[in-house]
């Protein structure tokens, strides 16, 4: 009798210890699924386009990684390879988090039509990831994204728009975005 309450006890242990297994991996099965990341090892890649719009401008940038490190390939004037690095590494690791969309939401109303900045990255292999970033934001102040042309709206935890959106001091530091404002004048000199 006692061998019998004893195995039914350690039945019903086992029961509830599998059980918790499965509903505890299913939890962590659509906890991933919530997240998104792109297919980029940031030492894999080997361009990347920048488009951004800040107020009325239209700005481009083009970086290309070659054997002496990062260059914008408009003016082949050498880039801030740190600062690439940390761009990349932020995008490598960004998880990307689904927004829900409610009831009669559309994607028009997130605005990606006009969209802040539109990233290209191409890694060795030729492959685009594409991030285009929205110039609206949610509550908690992250803008959202889409990534490779997906149906799906993405936000993400981390600083990535500032990256691209403000603190861009190797563009400006490389005069890149900047418009020229001297004007030279000819002067001839007769002697």
């Amino acid at each position: 009798m006692r061998n019998k309450k004893l195995v039914i006890l350690v039945s019903i242990v086992a029961v509830m210890a599998v059980a918790t297994f499965i509903l505890e991996r299913n939890e962590d099965k659509k906890e991933a699924a919530k997240y998104m990341r792109l297919s980029v090892q940031a030492d894999q890649v080997n361009e990347i386009n920048i488009e951004r719009t800040v107020g009325e401008a239209h700005e481009i940038l083009d970086l290309k990684k070659t054997s002496e490190g990062w260059i914008f390939q408009n003016d082949v004037t050498p880039a801030d390879s740190e600062y690439i690095k940390d761009l990349t590494e932020t995008i490598q690791y960004a998880d990307f988090e689904e927004v829900i969309l409610a009831p009669g939401q559309t994607l028009q109303q997130f605005r990606f039509d006009k969209p802040a900045a539109h990233i290209t990255i191409i890694d060795n292999l030729g492959r685009p990831n594409i991030i285009i970033i929205s110039d609206r934001r949610n509550f908690e102040g992250q803008p959202y994204y889409r990534l490779n042309d997906e149906k799906n709206i993405y936000t993400l935890n981390t600083d990535l728009d500032k990256k691209i959106m403000n603190k861009i001091i190797f563009f400006q530091a490389k005069h890149v975005f900047k418009k020229q404002i001297e004007e030279f004048t000819k002067i001839q000199i007769q002697s």
